[in-house]
């Protein structure tokens, strides 16, 4: 199994060929590490899922400042501002109804 080995001091990561069964193989004396390849996919695919939807919240709430009837007489430092103000207003309102989901359950 290829093992993706990370180094907290260099903060980063690299290929090793070692294979590791137990859970004592995963970890070394030198503050490293081992993360299974498994791991880093699933980790990868849930960061794409949240890049996905950060650009979802961001093509609404460009469509919600842009439905402004003053849109046109904006000047873009002030559109700019009005773009953030919605996508943080949909940001926050998507997370607190994510918490009161989790909530339920």
């Amino acid at each position: 199994m290829l093992m993706k080995r990370f180094n907290e001091e260099e903060e980063g990561f690299f290929d090793d060929d070692d294979e590791g069964d137990g859970v004592d193989e995963m970890f070394d004396d030198d503050n490293e590490y081992y993360i299974p390849s498994e791991t880093l996919s699933s980790i990868h695919e849930l960061e794409m899922f949240e890049m996905e939807l950060d650009r979802k919240i961001m093509d609404q709430a460009i469509q919600i400042a842009s439905g402004n009837f003053f849109w046109k007489f904006k000047s873009n430092k002030r559109k700019q501002r009005s773009i953030i103000e919605n996508y943080v207003f949909l940001k926050k309102t998507f997370k607190e109804d994510e918490e009161e989901k989790n909530a339920d359950l």
